[in-house]
Protein backbone atom coordinates (compact mmCIF):
# COMPACT_ATOMS: atom_id res chain seq x y z
CA UNK A 1 0.00 0.00 0.00
CA UNK A 2 1.12 3.60 -0.66
CA UNK A 3 1.85 6.09 2.13
CA UNK A 4 -0.89 8.60 3.10
CA UNK A 5 -0.39 12.22 1.96
CA UNK A 6 -2.34 15.46 1.56
CA UNK A 7 -2.65 17.72 -1.48
CA UNK A 8 -0.94 20.73 0.19
CA UNK A 9 -0.06 22.60 3.35
CA UNK A 10 -3.10 24.93 3.26
CA UNK A 11 -5.67 24.67 6.04
CA UNK A 12 -8.68 22.44 5.49
CA UNK A 13 -11.98 24.04 4.68
CA UNK A 14 -14.53 24.58 7.44
CA UNK A 15 -11.90 23.74 9.98
CA UNK A 16 -12.24 19.95 9.47
CA UNK A 17 -9.02 17.93 9.12
CA UNK A 18 -8.25 16.79 5.57
CA UNK A 19 -9.10 13.12 4.82
CA UNK A 20 -6.06 10.94 4.30
CA UNK A 21 -5.93 9.41 0.79
CA UNK A 22 -4.08 6.11 0.24
CA UNK A 23 -2.44 5.96 -3.16
CA UNK A 24 -1.69 2.46 -4.50
CA UNK A 25 0.75 1.59 -7.19
CA UNK A 26 -0.17 -1.18 -9.61
CA UNK A 27 3.31 -2.64 -9.17
CA UNK A 28 2.48 -3.26 -5.52
CA UNK A 29 -0.44 -5.57 -6.34
CA UNK A 30 0.37 -9.16 -5.34
CA UNK A 31 -0.64 -10.59 -8.70
CA UNK A 32 2.03 -8.45 -10.40
CA UNK A 33 4.86 -10.16 -8.57
CA UNK A 34 7.45 -12.17 -10.42
CA UNK A 35 6.63 -15.39 -8.57
CA UNK A 36 3.00 -15.16 -9.71
CA UNK A 37 4.23 -14.94 -13.31
CA UNK A 38 6.24 -18.10 -12.68
CA UNK A 39 3.06 -19.71 -11.35
CA UNK A 40 1.28 -18.89 -14.63
CA UNK A 41 4.06 -20.59 -16.59
CA UNK A 42 3.99 -23.59 -14.26
CA UNK A 43 0.22 -23.90 -14.65
CA UNK A 44 0.58 -24.11 -18.43
CA UNK A 45 3.33 -26.72 -18.18
CA UNK A 46 1.54 -28.82 -15.56
CA UNK A 47 -1.73 -29.25 -17.43
CA UNK A 48 -0.33 -32.31 -19.23
CA UNK A 49 0.82 -35.40 -17.35
CA UNK A 50 4.42 -36.50 -17.85
CA UNK A 51 6.41 -39.38 -16.42
CA UNK A 52 9.12 -36.98 -15.17
CA UNK A 53 6.70 -34.70 -13.29
CA UNK A 54 7.83 -34.00 -9.69
CA UNK A 55 6.22 -36.26 -7.12
CA UNK A 56 5.29 -33.19 -5.07
CA UNK A 57 2.70 -32.21 -7.68
CA UNK A 58 0.76 -35.44 -7.32
CA UNK A 59 -2.25 -35.25 -5.00
CA UNK A 60 -3.73 -38.61 -4.02
CA UNK A 61 -7.47 -38.76 -4.75
CA UNK A 62 -9.86 -40.01 -2.12
CA UNK A 63 -11.49 -43.43 -2.05
CA UNK A 64 -8.43 -45.64 -2.48
CA UNK A 65 -8.45 -45.26 -6.28
CA UNK A 66 -4.65 -45.27 -6.54
CA UNK A 67 -4.31 -48.54 -4.60
CA UNK A 68 -6.95 -50.31 -6.67
CA UNK A 69 -5.51 -49.01 -9.92
CA UNK A 70 -2.11 -50.51 -9.14
CA UNK A 71 -3.51 -53.92 -8.21
CA UNK A 72 -3.24 -57.09 -10.28
CA UNK A 73 -6.53 -56.88 -12.13
CA UNK A 74 -7.80 -55.22 -15.29
CA UNK A 75 -9.17 -51.71 -14.70
CA UNK A 76 -10.71 -48.87 -16.68
CA UNK A 77 -10.30 -45.41 -15.14
CA UNK A 78 -13.09 -43.04 -16.14
CA UNK A 79 -13.04 -39.27 -15.86
CA UNK A 80 -13.82 -36.15 -17.83
CA UNK A 81 -11.07 -34.44 -19.79
CA UNK A 82 -8.75 -32.73 -17.34
CA UNK A 83 -9.93 -34.76 -14.35
CA UNK A 84 -6.47 -36.24 -13.75
CA UNK A 85 -6.70 -39.69 -15.38
CA UNK A 86 -3.35 -39.47 -17.14
CA UNK A 87 -1.64 -38.02 -14.05
CA UNK A 88 -2.90 -40.91 -11.95
CA UNK A 89 -1.85 -43.48 -14.56
CA UNK A 90 1.59 -41.85 -14.83
CA UNK A 91 1.94 -42.03 -11.05
CA UNK A 92 1.05 -45.72 -11.13
CA UNK A 93 3.52 -46.29 -13.97
CA UNK A 94 6.33 -44.68 -12.02
CA UNK A 95 5.53 -46.64 -8.86
CA UNK A 96 5.32 -49.97 -10.66
CA UNK A 97 8.52 -49.48 -12.62
CA UNK A 98 10.35 -48.61 -9.39
CA UNK A 99 9.18 -52.01 -8.08
CA UNK A 100 10.82 -53.76 -11.05
CA UNK A 101 7.64 -54.37 -13.08
CA UNK A 102 7.25 -53.84 -16.81
CA UNK A 103 4.93 -51.00 -17.80
CA UNK A 104 4.07 -50.13 -21.41
CA UNK A 105 2.28 -46.86 -22.19
CA UNK A 106 0.28 -46.65 -25.44
CA UNK A 107 -1.49 -43.36 -26.10
CA UNK A 108 -4.42 -44.28 -28.34
CA UNK A 109 -4.75 -40.72 -29.61
CA UNK A 110 -1.52 -41.31 -31.57
CA UNK A 111 -3.14 -44.17 -33.53
CA UNK A 112 -6.73 -42.89 -33.71
CA UNK A 113 -6.62 -42.18 -37.47
CA UNK A 114 -5.54 -45.71 -38.40
CA UNK A 115 -8.05 -48.25 -39.64
CA UNK A 116 -8.48 -51.60 -37.99
CA UNK A 117 -6.40 -53.77 -37.75
CA UNK A 118 -3.50 -51.32 -38.23
CA UNK A 119 -4.45 -49.52 -35.01
CA UNK A 120 -4.13 -52.83 -33.15
CA UNK A 121 -0.86 -53.72 -34.90
CA UNK A 122 0.63 -50.33 -34.00
CA UNK A 123 -0.47 -50.53 -30.36
CA UNK A 124 0.80 -54.08 -29.91
CA UNK A 125 4.09 -53.17 -31.60
CA UNK A 126 4.57 -50.26 -29.18
CA UNK A 127 3.81 -52.46 -26.16
CA UNK A 128 6.32 -55.15 -27.19
CA UNK A 129 8.99 -52.56 -27.98
CA UNK A 130 8.71 -50.92 -24.55
CA UNK A 131 8.69 -54.28 -22.77
CA UNK A 132 11.84 -55.25 -24.67
CA UNK A 133 13.69 -52.07 -23.74
CA UNK A 134 12.74 -52.38 -20.09
CA UNK A 135 13.81 -56.04 -19.97
CA UNK A 136 17.26 -54.96 -21.18
CA UNK A 137 17.39 -52.26 -18.51
CA UNK A 138 16.58 -54.85 -15.83
CA UNK A 139 19.24 -57.31 -17.04
CA UNK A 140 22.27 -57.93 -14.78
CA UNK A 141 24.95 -55.26 -15.10
CA UNK A 142 27.53 -57.67 -16.55
CA UNK A 143 25.12 -58.53 -19.34
CA UNK A 144 24.67 -54.86 -20.28
CA UNK A 145 28.34 -53.83 -20.32
CA UNK A 146 29.93 -52.19 -23.33
CA UNK A 147 32.36 -55.11 -23.63
CA UNK A 148 29.55 -57.61 -24.14
CA UNK A 149 28.07 -55.43 -26.87
CA UNK A 150 31.48 -54.75 -28.45
CA UNK A 151 32.45 -58.41 -28.62
CA UNK A 152 29.02 -59.40 -29.84
CA UNK A 153 28.86 -62.14 -27.22
CA UNK A 154 25.44 -63.72 -26.83
CA UNK A 155 23.98 -62.57 -23.51
CA UNK A 156 23.55 -65.21 -20.85
CA UNK A 157 20.72 -63.69 -18.81
CA UNK A 158 17.12 -64.60 -19.38
CA UNK A 159 16.30 -60.88 -19.36
CA UNK A 160 18.31 -60.38 -22.53
CA UNK A 161 16.91 -63.48 -24.21
CA UNK A 162 13.36 -62.32 -23.51
CA UNK A 163 14.21 -58.78 -24.66
CA UNK A 164 15.52 -60.12 -27.95
CA UNK A 165 12.37 -62.17 -28.57
CA UNK A 166 10.12 -59.23 -27.73
CA UNK A 167 12.01 -56.93 -30.08
CA UNK A 168 11.92 -59.55 -32.83
CA UNK A 169 8.13 -59.76 -32.48
CA UNK A 170 7.90 -55.96 -32.49
CA UNK A 171 9.89 -55.75 -35.73
CA UNK A 172 7.64 -58.41 -37.25
CA UNK A 173 4.59 -56.30 -36.46
CA UNK A 174 6.32 -53.33 -38.08
CA UNK A 175 6.67 -55.32 -41.32
CA UNK A 176 3.08 -56.50 -41.05
CA UNK A 177 1.88 -52.91 -40.71
CA UNK A 178 3.51 -52.02 -44.04
CA UNK A 179 1.52 -54.69 -45.90
CA UNK A 180 -2.00 -54.19 -47.28
CA UNK A 181 -4.86 -55.33 -45.05
CA UNK A 182 -5.62 -58.14 -47.48
CA UNK A 183 -3.28 -59.75 -49.98
CA UNK A 184 -3.30 -62.73 -52.33
CA UNK A 185 -0.73 -65.41 -51.57
CA UNK A 186 0.24 -67.81 -54.35
CA UNK A 187 1.78 -71.19 -53.60
CA UNK A 188 3.15 -72.83 -56.77
CA UNK A 189 5.03 -76.07 -57.13
CA UNK A 190 6.65 -77.79 -60.09
CA UNK A 191 7.97 -81.33 -60.60
CA UNK A 192 10.30 -81.98 -63.53
CA UNK A 193 12.12 -85.11 -64.73
CA UNK A 194 14.73 -85.70 -67.43
CA UNK A 195 15.48 -89.05 -69.03
CA UNK A 196 19.04 -89.48 -70.30
CA UNK A 197 20.42 -91.70 -73.06
CA UNK A 198 22.23 -93.96 -70.62
CA UNK A 199 19.11 -94.60 -68.63
CA UNK A 200 19.95 -92.11 -65.91
CA UNK A 201 17.50 -89.52 -64.70
CA UNK A 202 17.54 -86.08 -63.22
CA UNK A 203 14.61 -85.24 -61.01
CA UNK A 204 13.93 -81.78 -59.61
CA UNK A 205 11.19 -80.08 -57.65
CA UNK A 206 10.57 -76.48 -56.76
CA UNK A 207 8.21 -74.56 -54.53
CA UNK A 208 7.59 -70.90 -55.11
CA UNK A 209 5.82 -68.49 -52.76
CA UNK A 210 5.32 -64.83 -53.61
CA UNK A 211 8.23 -64.73 -56.01
CA UNK A 212 10.83 -66.61 -53.98
CA UNK A 213 11.95 -70.04 -55.20
CA UNK A 214 13.25 -73.08 -53.35
CA UNK A 215 14.31 -76.15 -55.35
CA UNK A 216 16.17 -79.44 -55.05
CA UNK A 217 17.49 -81.91 -57.65
CA UNK A 218 19.32 -85.23 -58.12
CA UNK A 219 21.73 -85.63 -61.05
CA UNK A 220 23.24 -88.39 -63.17
CA UNK A 221 25.45 -88.24 -66.25
CA UNK A 222 23.74 -88.11 -69.62
CA UNK A 223 24.41 -87.39 -73.29
CA UNK A 224 20.89 -86.70 -74.48
CA UNK A 225 17.85 -85.70 -72.45
CA UNK A 226 14.08 -85.68 -72.72
CA UNK A 227 12.31 -83.62 -70.13
CA UNK A 228 8.81 -83.34 -68.80
CA UNK A 229 7.46 -80.81 -66.29
CA UNK A 230 4.21 -80.34 -64.43
CA UNK A 231 3.15 -77.19 -62.57
CA UNK A 232 0.73 -76.96 -59.68
CA UNK A 233 -0.43 -73.76 -58.01
CA UNK A 234 -2.82 -72.72 -55.29
CA UNK A 235 -4.05 -69.23 -54.43
CA UNK A 236 -5.65 -67.99 -51.22
CA UNK A 237 -6.27 -64.67 -49.50
CA UNK A 238 -4.41 -63.68 -46.33
CA UNK A 239 -5.43 -60.84 -44.00
CA UNK A 240 -3.69 -58.98 -41.20
CA UNK A 241 -6.59 -59.73 -38.88
CA UNK A 242 -6.23 -63.44 -39.61
CA UNK A 243 -2.51 -63.29 -38.93
CA UNK A 244 -3.10 -61.55 -35.58
CA UNK A 245 -5.60 -64.21 -34.55
CA UNK A 246 -3.23 -67.04 -35.42
CA UNK A 247 -0.42 -65.30 -33.54
CA UNK A 248 -2.26 -65.07 -30.19
CA UNK A 249 -0.66 -68.27 -28.76
CA UNK A 250 2.80 -66.98 -29.73
CA UNK A 251 2.22 -63.60 -28.07
CA UNK A 252 0.83 -65.29 -24.96
CA UNK A 253 3.97 -67.42 -24.73
CA UNK A 254 6.04 -64.23 -24.99
CA UNK A 255 4.07 -62.66 -22.13
CA UNK A 256 4.60 -65.77 -20.00
CA UNK A 257 8.33 -65.61 -20.64
CA UNK A 258 8.43 -61.88 -19.90
CA UNK A 259 6.67 -62.28 -16.56
CA UNK A 260 9.03 -65.12 -15.64
CA UNK A 261 11.85 -62.58 -15.26
CA UNK A 262 9.80 -59.75 -13.70
CA UNK A 263 7.07 -59.82 -11.03
CA UNK A 264 4.28 -58.32 -13.15
CA UNK A 265 3.65 -56.40 -16.34
CA UNK A 266 1.12 -53.64 -17.03
CA UNK A 267 -0.22 -52.23 -20.29
CA UNK A 268 -1.69 -48.70 -20.07
CA UNK A 269 -4.01 -47.70 -22.91
CA UNK A 270 -4.59 -43.99 -22.33
CA UNK A 271 -7.14 -41.81 -24.16
CA UNK A 272 -8.98 -44.97 -25.20
CA UNK A 273 -12.09 -42.97 -26.06
CA UNK A 274 -10.24 -41.58 -29.10
CA UNK A 275 -10.77 -44.87 -30.93
CA UNK A 276 -13.97 -45.62 -32.84
CA UNK A 277 -16.85 -47.45 -31.19
CA UNK A 278 -16.23 -50.46 -33.44
CA UNK A 279 -12.50 -50.67 -32.70
CA UNK A 280 -12.68 -50.28 -28.91
CA UNK A 281 -14.13 -53.74 -28.02
CA UNK A 282 -11.98 -55.49 -30.64
CA UNK A 283 -8.74 -54.02 -29.29
CA UNK A 284 -9.70 -54.49 -25.63
CA UNK A 285 -10.79 -58.06 -26.34
CA UNK A 286 -7.62 -58.92 -28.27
CA UNK A 287 -5.34 -57.76 -25.46
CA UNK A 288 -7.50 -59.62 -22.95
CA UNK A 289 -7.07 -62.87 -24.89
CA UNK A 290 -3.32 -62.36 -25.27
CA UNK A 291 -2.87 -61.65 -21.55
CA UNK A 292 -5.30 -64.26 -20.22
CA UNK A 293 -3.76 -66.46 -17.51
CA UNK A 294 -0.57 -64.41 -17.51
CA UNK A 295 0.70 -61.80 -15.06
CA UNK A 296 0.02 -58.94 -17.48
CA UNK A 297 -2.69 -56.46 -16.52
CA UNK A 298 -4.59 -53.91 -18.61
CA UNK A 299 -5.19 -50.35 -17.36
CA UNK A 300 -7.41 -48.17 -19.56
CA UNK A 301 -7.93 -44.41 -19.24
CA UNK A 302 -11.09 -43.13 -20.90
CA UNK A 303 -14.30 -41.08 -20.72
CA UNK A 304 -17.30 -43.07 -19.56
CA UNK A 305 -19.93 -42.05 -22.10
CA UNK A 306 -17.50 -42.30 -25.02
CA UNK A 307 -16.29 -45.81 -24.21
CA UNK A 308 -17.52 -49.19 -25.39
CA UNK A 309 -15.39 -52.03 -24.05
CA UNK A 310 -17.78 -54.87 -24.84
CA UNK A 311 -19.90 -55.71 -27.88
CA UNK A 312 -22.70 -58.09 -27.04
CA UNK A 313 -23.61 -58.63 -30.67
CA UNK A 314 -20.09 -59.86 -31.47
CA UNK A 315 -19.35 -61.24 -27.97
CA UNK A 316 -15.96 -59.59 -27.92
CA UNK A 317 -14.25 -57.21 -25.54
CA UNK A 318 -14.05 -56.78 -21.79
CA UNK A 319 -17.26 -57.04 -19.81
CA UNK A 320 -17.51 -55.25 -16.46
CA UNK A 321 -17.34 -56.33 -13.69
CA UNK A 322 -16.40 -59.87 -14.75
CA UNK A 323 -13.39 -59.11 -16.95
CA UNK A 324 -12.57 -55.55 -15.89
CA UNK A 325 -13.37 -53.25 -12.94
CA UNK A 326 -14.45 -49.64 -13.28
CA UNK A 327 -12.91 -46.72 -11.36
CA UNK A 328 -13.99 -43.08 -11.60
CA UNK A 329 -12.51 -39.63 -10.99
CA UNK A 330 -15.75 -37.79 -11.82
CA UNK A 331 -16.24 -36.23 -8.39
CA UNK A 332 -17.80 -33.07 -9.86
CA UNK A 333 -19.71 -30.79 -7.47
CA UNK A 334 -21.84 -33.40 -5.72
CA UNK A 335 -19.61 -32.89 -2.69
CA UNK A 336 -18.55 -29.29 -3.13
CA UNK A 337 -16.37 -29.08 -0.04
CA UNK A 338 -14.45 -32.26 -0.87
CA UNK A 339 -13.86 -31.02 -4.43
CA UNK A 340 -12.70 -27.65 -3.13
CA UNK A 341 -10.23 -29.23 -0.71
CA UNK A 342 -8.80 -31.47 -3.45
CA UNK A 343 -8.42 -28.64 -5.96
CA UNK A 344 -6.82 -26.32 -3.42
CA UNK A 345 -4.32 -29.04 -2.56
CA UNK A 346 -3.30 -29.03 -6.22
CA UNK A 347 -3.00 -25.23 -6.17
CA UNK A 348 -0.96 -25.34 -2.96
CA UNK A 349 1.45 -27.88 -4.46
CA UNK A 350 2.02 -25.76 -7.57
CA UNK A 351 2.28 -22.51 -5.59
CA UNK A 352 4.89 -23.89 -3.22
CA UNK A 353 7.24 -24.60 -6.16
CA UNK A 354 7.47 -20.91 -7.02
CA UNK A 355 6.91 -19.36 -3.59
CA UNK A 356 3.37 -18.02 -4.09
CA UNK A 357 1.00 -17.60 -1.14
CA UNK A 358 -2.48 -18.72 -2.33
CA UNK A 359 -4.13 -16.85 0.57
CA UNK A 360 -2.76 -13.56 -0.74
CA UNK A 361 -3.50 -14.40 -4.34
CA UNK A 362 -7.16 -15.42 -4.00
CA UNK A 363 -9.92 -14.05 -1.82
CA UNK A 364 -12.26 -16.51 -0.13
CA UNK A 365 -15.10 -15.64 -2.48
CA UNK A 366 -12.84 -16.10 -5.49
CA UNK A 367 -11.88 -19.56 -4.25
CA UNK A 368 -15.50 -20.71 -4.21
CA UNK A 369 -16.30 -19.17 -7.58
CA UNK A 370 -13.24 -20.77 -9.14
CA UNK A 371 -14.33 -24.25 -7.99
CA UNK A 372 -17.84 -23.68 -9.34
CA UNK A 373 -16.62 -22.34 -12.69
CA UNK A 374 -14.30 -25.31 -13.13
CA UNK A 375 -17.01 -27.82 -12.26
CA UNK A 376 -14.57 -29.57 -9.96
CA UNK A 377 -12.23 -30.47 -12.88
CA UNK A 378 -8.52 -29.96 -11.95
CA UNK A 379 -7.29 -28.88 -15.40
CA UNK A 380 -10.11 -26.36 -15.77
CA UNK A 381 -9.45 -25.12 -12.23
CA UNK A 382 -5.78 -24.24 -12.76
CA UNK A 383 -6.46 -23.04 -16.30
CA UNK A 384 -9.12 -20.59 -15.12
CA UNK A 385 -6.80 -19.40 -12.37
CA UNK A 386 -4.11 -18.53 -14.93
CA UNK A 387 -6.66 -16.59 -16.97
CA UNK A 388 -7.99 -14.81 -13.86
CA UNK A 389 -4.49 -13.61 -12.99
CA UNK A 390 -4.13 -12.12 -16.47
CA UNK A 391 -7.55 -10.41 -16.22
CA UNK A 392 -6.61 -8.91 -12.83
CA UNK A 393 -3.37 -7.54 -14.24
CA UNK A 394 -5.16 -5.92 -17.18
CA UNK A 395 -7.80 -4.47 -14.89
CA UNK A 396 -5.44 -3.22 -12.22
CA UNK A 397 -6.40 -2.08 -8.70
CA UNK A 398 -9.86 -0.52 -8.43
CA UNK A 399 -12.04 1.04 -5.76
CA UNK A 400 -13.15 -2.45 -4.76
CA UNK A 401 -11.71 -3.45 -1.41
CA UNK A 402 -8.82 -5.86 -1.75
CA UNK A 403 -8.44 -5.42 -5.53
CA UNK A 404 -4.86 -4.34 -5.09
CA UNK A 405 -4.02 -7.54 -3.22
CA UNK A 406 -5.69 -10.59 -4.70
CA UNK A 407 -7.44 -11.94 -7.77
Amino acid sequence: MGAPHSKGPESPKNGYPRKLVFVSSENEAYYNREEVTKLQVLIEEATRARLDSPESRFITPEGGVIDRLGSRFHHVLYGRRGSGKSSLLRHMEKARRSDGDLVAWADQEVFMSLDYPDVLVSTLQEVLRQFSEQCRELAPEDDRSWLVRRLGRRPDSEHQHVAAELMKASHGLGRLKALPSESEVVWSSSVASEETSDGGTKVGAGIEREGSRLSWSRFSSSAARRSTEADLSHKFKATKAGHLERAIPDYRELMVRATSVVPNAFVILDDFYRLTDEDQPRIAGYFHRVFKDTAVWIKIGSINYWTRLYSGSMSIGLQAPHDIRELSLDRGLLDFQASKVFLEQILSALSSEVGVDPDRLLSEGARDRLVLAAGGVPRDYVGLLGEAIEVARNRGPSSKSGSEEGV
